[in-house]
């Protein structure tokens, strides 16, 4: 009943909630079904991951259809009474997550916010087709046939792994109509 009450609260971005128990097997399941990889995700990092109780932890984004990510929340609960642990598993739906979170941070007529990972794929991007692209080797790939320059993106993907934040000048494209731009950028 509890998880059912916390998704109806968090609608627009928890699609899901399963409580496992410590053989982290589901014991109750509230929301949409797993599809397989999101399973097999979840299992695989639960096997990896070290939780402590109360904390929180972000698993690896799954890309769970066409243009979109789930990200999956857990959190290890130990039940004092029964001296049990059981396991959280929250469904964070990415495209809602963005549209309300990252989309409206906008500078100018053109620009867009973006969510990468730190090995360059596309978490979140206004145009569908960029997500779960690598930023650079992904859409060398899709873009094959259009001889782009991606010098300047692949530098700024490395500065990016190497540096908490910065900002600077990038000539690179508009996605959406494959035009060249010179773009501002700030990361964090």
């Amino acid at each position: 009943l509890y998880l059912k009450s916390y998704i109806e609260l968090n609608r627009d971005y928890i699609s899901s909630i399963a409580l496992l128990g410590e053989d982290k097997k589901v014991l109750s399941f509230s929301g949409i079904n797993y599809k397989s990889e999101e399973e097999d995700a979840v299992n695989r990092a639960l096997l990896e991951s070290d939780f402590r109780e109360g904390k929180a932890v972000l698993l690896e984004p799954v890309l769970t259809g066409t243009g979109h990510f789930t990200q999956f929340m857990v959190s290890r609960v130990k039940r004092r009474k029964q001296n049990r642990i059981f396991y959280a598993v929250a469904a964070i739906n990415t495209g809602e997550v963005y549209k309300k979170i990252v989309q409206p941070i906008k500078v100018g007529n053109n620009g867009y916010s973006m969510v990468k990972d730190l090995s360059g794929i596309i978490l979140m991007h206004p145009t569908e087709d960029q997500i779960g692209l690598n930023a650079v080797e992904g859409r060398q790939e899709k873009y094959k046939d259009y001889n782009l320059d991606l010098t300047g993106l692949k530098e700024l993907l490395k500065r990016q792994q190497e540096n908490e934040e910065g900002r600077e000048l990038l000539d690179s494209y508009w996605w959406s109509k494959l035009t060249k731009a010179r773009k501002v950028l700030v990361y964090t």
